[in-house]
């Protein structure tokens, strides 16, 4: 039979383990905790994604900006004018064209209060921009200019020649004209307008130029925007520039 000692001995071995056993799960429970603590710090930190702020504008041009040589809609009379350097294969571009211009074609364009004027900068990541500003050019020509420019932003995933083509020919273009000027055509005036961005540090897409016409074909820049920005930015500019001729005058 067990000695009392013994009893008591494998008694206290029992108790122990229990211990031991205890202190093993508040040891699992605390490294646990640490972890799960240690894991929600760090998602707090992690900061959250947001949209990148729009390109800074670059300075207003203190000298008045030549149109000539430029395609335009609107009134040669307008008191206003804005000059967009614009990419065929842009997508923000291709966004202002579907969905602010007719507001503005409508509201200060086709009412003789804003001349447009067109520049073209096929950007270098934008392989099918210059072959579209060329074909455009080609329209034109036949005074196609701007219905070109609408149905190509209403269908910029077409832009393989083939499918300019095919564009040109739904404005009306006439295609034997139009295939010679593509094939016998200078890209000297999409250079003249790249060059005409570069001075003025522009390097995005859409960029517009507001301000007063001058006597002499040229536009006194009051305002730079850059980017597809809502309509109501584009109101205000006009109707500060509108504005400040008035007190001018």
């Amino acid at each position: 039979m067990p000695t009392d000692d013994s009893t008591r001995w494998r008694f206290d071995m029992k108790r122990l383990r229990s211990v031991a056993d205890l202190l093993a799960t508040l040891l699992v429970v605390v490294a646990a905790s640490a972890v799960i603590a240690l894991t929600v710090r760090n998602w707090r930190q992690v900061p959250t994604q947001s949209t990148p702020p729009p390109p800074s504008a670059p300075e207003v041009p203190k000298a008045p900006q030549s149109i000539d040589g430029a395609p335009t809609i609107g009134r040669a009379s307008a008191p206003i004018a804005m000059v967009i350097y614009s990419d065929f294969q842009c997508p923000f571009c291709g966004r202002f064209a579907r969905e602010t211009w007719p507001s503005i074609k409508k509201d200060f364009v086709d009412t003789g209060r804003v001349l447009i004027v067109f520049r073209n900068l096929p950007l270098p990541n934008h392989p099918e921009a210059k072959p579209a500003a060329l074909a455009a050019q080609c329209a034109a020509q036949q005074g196609k200019f701007w219905d070109f420019h609408d149905l190509v932003f209403h269908n910029q995933q077409q832009l393989a020649p083939q499918a300019q083509r095919v564009l040109a020919s739904q404005v009306g273009v006439n295609l034997t004209e139009f295939d010679n000027c593509m094939q016998h055509q200078s890209d000297a005036a999409v250079v003249r307008d790249i060059q005409s961005a570069q001075s003025l540090a522009i390097n995005g897409t859409p960029t517009f130029l507001i301000g007063r016409m001058q006597p002499n074909r040229t536009v006194q820049v009051l305002d730079v925007i850059v980017g597809a920005q809502p309509e109501q930015r584009f109101r205000k500019a006009f109707e500060e520039a509108s504005a400040i001729r008035s007190v001018s005058e």
